[in-house]
């Protein structure tokens, strides 16, 4: 067995062996350069859903109190009426 240019340090690479790596380097970059695009819309998507769940938890605030004063509403009526009532 006999060794290769890439087998002691210091070896000077061929030709092809470089643009084989080259070709990896630049496979690399480009899914690094995906992952990149993919982080920024996943960020983009996560600040639009926390928008909509902080608005959709003031909308169901505001209807847990409307339902509290409207209960209290129907509470006064039916208490009224109680009192309407002879028996």
């Amino acid at each position: 067995m006999t060794d290769g240019p890439t087998d002691k340090p210091g070896a000077v690479m061929s030709t092809k062996e470089e643009g084989g790596l080259q070709g990896e380097i630049d496979g690399l970059a480009r899914q690094v350069d995906r992952l990149i695009a993919t982080c920024g819309q996943l960020q983009s998507e996560n600040d639009q859903l926390r928008s909509t769940h902080t608005q959709i938890a003031h909308e169901k605030e505001d209807l847990v109190n409307r339902n509290r004063e409207a209960k209290q509403r129907i509470d006064r009526v039916i208490d009224r009426l109680r009192n309407l009532d002879p028996n």
